[in-house]
């Protein structure tokens, strides 16, 4: 609906959560159908994310592209 600072809001109430994820749960699993399924969820985030802003176009002053 356009009303951006909503969304940045809300995305970055998100920030705690998947910091929590990220250390206490191993993506790359050695079980094949944990590891799709944990691989898949984070790519959902990702498209979910996306559907907000191109965030590869976002340039921070200083900082150099990796």
């Amino acid at each position: 609906d356009g009303d951006y600072k909503r969304a940045f809001n809300s995305m970055a109430g998100m920030q705690e959560t998947i910091n929590d994820y990220f250390e206490k749960v191993l993506v790359m699993d050695k079980d094949d159908k944990v590891r799709g399924n944990r691989l898949n969820m984070m790519a959902e985030i990702t498209r979910m994310l996306f559907t907000i802003c191109d965030f590869t176009k976002i340039v921070i002053p200083g900082m150099t592209k990796v």
